[in-house]
């Protein structure tokens, strides 16, 4: 499948710092110009590479910290890596309204971030 936006493969993933060493993953699909998450979890940014058979982008935060030969590595001629990113309202904006309409409204729960998760008893 092609992303509508981008004319490349999906799936992808989408990179986030998550705490030392770590980063937050997410796996997803465009489904009718919606983003939609097949995967999503917490990992070493060692273990990235492995993650990363089949996939057509990957999008990293610029809060990410990745050096240029892992980056290098990642890209492929089938892949690409996206290093500059930036989400403003004029882009969240059709997408929060899409979602409203496909599957309704949040429930509180669902408005905690996915990518914090507990104190694990190291900084």
């Amino acid at each position: 499948m092609q992303h509508p936006h981008f004319g490349l493969k999906d799936p992808g993933i989408s990179l986030i710092r998550s705490r030392a060493g770590e980063v937050y993953m997410a796996r997803m699909e465009s489904d009718s110009g919606y983003p939609r998450i097949l995967e999503h979890k917490v990992m070493a940014l060692d273990k990235v590479r492995e993650a990363l058979e089949g996939i057509g982008w990957i999008t990293l935060s610029p809060y990410l910290h990745v050096d240029e030969n892992r980056k290098a590595e990642w890209q492929t001629e089938d892949r690409i890596v996206h290093t500059k990113t930036a989400y403003h309202a004029a882009l969240l904006a059709p997408l929060g309204q899409l979602k409203l309409e496909r599957f309704g409204a949040d429930e509180d729960k669902a408005l905690d971030p996915l990518y914090i998760h507990p104190f694990a008893g190291r900084l």
